[in-house]
């Protein structure tokens, strides 16, 4: 299987919530077969495999390898309780990726206005006196601060503490000794 060449190489594979996930260096892509699109087929010209971009960032970005990259490698019963619902685990992880993206939206945006306005009073296409001004820039504010609180809950959703699995310790299965810098970042 491929992807638009824009997203880069894949460089995982994950089922979540009965999607394949291919997380790749530009970007995620979610994949969905024909048959549960249509079930009973009444339309041939579905493709046997339908492919959208879900996340227009891929493992080139932190956020992504600490949220979907971390959850594609360690969420599985080698690392968690039995008690731990993968899924439903790497389900949350996509969550708080999909709302870190969008935070990062609001952050590429608002770079690109920010250019655009130092190049104009460069140039001096500035009204004297006039500070230039960011659309809406309350409500992209508000929105990333929503996105964050929804990392926050993904992220107390998965919490998991060696007491829930005494056997197979979460701590000593990472190579690293801060599991917290799994998190950390965000």
């Amino acid at each position: 299987m491929s992807i638009a060449p824009e997203n880069g190489n894949i460089v995982g594979l994950k089922s979540i919530k009965n999607r394949l996930y291919m997380l790749a260096e530009r970007g995620v892509v979610s994949c969905e077969m024909a048959d549960s699109i249509d079930p009973d087929r009444t339309n041939p010209n579905i493709p046997r495999v339908v492919q959208r971009i879900d996340i227009p960032y891929g493992v080139e970005e932190a956020f992504i390898q600490k949220t979907l990259g971390a959850a594609f490698q360690l969420l599985n019963h080698t690392y968690l309780p039995d008690s731990v619902d993968e899924d439903e685990a790497r389900g949350h992880a996509f969550d708080a990726a999909v709302a870190l993206a969008s935070i990062m939206d609001v952050a590429v945006e608002m770079q690109a206005h920010q250019d655009d306005t130092r190049i104009k009073l460069k140039a001096g296409d500035h009204i004297p006196g006039h500070l230039p001004r960011t659309n809406n820039l309350k409500g992209k504010i508000e929105g990333c601060v929503s996105s964050l609180r929804q990392v926050e809950i993904a992220k107390t959703d998965v919490d998991v503490s060696s007491e829930d699995c005494p056997q197979r310790p979460l701590e000593q299965s990472i190579p690293s000794d801060d599991i917290e810098g799994l998190w950390r970042g965000l």
